[in-house]
């Protein structure tokens, strides 16, 4: 029996040290402003990621700015937990929900977290990654 109530102490304790921990997580804000020519077709499409293995594959979040009905070229992202990040943006001309290729690339503007760039495809994660610990703000040019 005291063998039973010192696992179950164990146990306990650790739960609310866990819970603790996890209430004290640092939460941080990023707020992502685009620059470049950009027409007033379609939208702006920003999907965020938050590992190398799922980069352009199946962000965490993907927002969208209307550019027929919003000039605004800024998005905010609230309540992040400190961590490793990266953010790709595209300007959907068409409104299809992907970056449009044409034979010599792609045909519609797009851009990387710290302006990122690769010759031969998109940014690697690593280029684009940054680290977000405070609220921070971010410019990507398309």
């Amino acid at each position: 029996m005291n063998r039973f109530i010192l696992v179950f102490l164990v146990v306990f304790i650790s739960a609310v040290n866990l819970k603790a921990q996890k209430d004290e997580q640092k939460l941080a804000n990023l707020t992502v402003r685009i620059e470049g020519k950009i027409s007033s077709t379609g939208k702006l499409q920003l999907k965020l990621y938050d590992s190398e293995s799922e980069w352009l594959e199946k962000g965490i979040r993907t927002l969208y700015i209307d550019l027929a009905n919003d000039d605004n070229r800024t998005f905010h992202i609230e309540g992040l937990p400190a961590g490793t990040y990266a953010v790709a943006v595209i300007h959907d001309k068409n409104n299809n929900g992907e970056l449009d290729m044409g034979m010599m690339g792609p045909t519609e503007k797009y851009g990387f977290s710290n302006n990122a760039k690769n010759m031969f495809g998109p940014a690697p994660y690593s280029d684009a990654s940054l680290e977000l610990e405070n609220d921070t703000t971010i410019t990507i040019k398309l």
